[in-house]
């Protein structure tokens, strides 16, 4: 005497079957929800590696830098404090050539800071700690910087320039064959990034020398 289905809902009080469809609508549009959500959870993670490797601060007591590289594109800039509270905002737009933006928080207390970099789909923070120096201000100094990205590229930063020329120099490391040679006229400091072809970077060796003759050299 099986009793089918349909007879049973049927059978069901008209408020019965409202509540059993809304209850179905809404499990249909929590499971959207969360597929919506798990599926910007991995875009955004891709693509702050992507402007991770773009973007690149230096801080050195109550001075920061932030070198965007040219593909980083159109970004949005933020210098909060330690309470996220925004002091200043920069946009930056399309650019040809790396960009440097200097921030002096000399007229600032000590303490924690960051720089906030967001593109339309992608942001990362970086948080740094700015302190008086305990040393007498003197001239700048050249730093130089440089960080593998793979095995074929490399991306080479300079800081600290009182004036801008800076010769670069890649060479082959035990060859010490002439890869490449280029001056750099960016005033405070650069960012570029350097591409090789069937050439593995731990091969590489990089000499930077500023219009004073101060050489950093570089190796990978």
């Amino acid at each position: 005497m099986g009793i089918k289905i349909h007879e049973i809902w049927f059978g069901m009080p008209l408020e019965t079957r409202r509540a059993y469809l809304n209850q179905r609508k809404m499990k249909t549009l929590l499971s959207l929800v969360a597929a919506g959500l798990l599926a910007s959870t991995s875009i955004a993670n891709a693509s702050n590696e992507d402007l991770k490797e773009l973007a690149n601060v230096v801080a050195k007591d109550q001075k920061v830098s932030l070198h965007l590289d040219e593909k980083s594109g159109p970004v949005k800039v933020a210098l909060l404090d330690q309470n996220g509270k925004v002091l200043s905002k920069t946009k930056v737009r399309d650019y040809e050539k790396s960009v440097v933006l200097p921030y002096n928080l000399e007229n600032l207390p000590e303490g924690n800071y960051s720089l906030k970099v967001s593109s339309e789909d992608e942001e990362m923070v970086y948080d740094f700690v700015s302190k008086k120096s305990e040393l007498q201000p003197v001239a700048p100094s050249m730093m130089a910087y440089g960080k593998e990205i793979g095995k074929n590229a490399l991306r080479v930063t300079v800081i600290g320039l009182d004036s801008p020329g800076v010769e670069v120099t890649i060479r082959e490391k035990f060859s010490n064959k002439l890869l490449h040679s280029e001056t750099v006229s960016q005033a405070e400091g650069f960012t570029k990034v350097y591409k090789f072809e069937n050439i593995d970077t731990s091969d590489i060796m990089v000499e930077v020398k500023n219009n004073k003759g101060t050489m950093k050299s570089l190796y990978f």
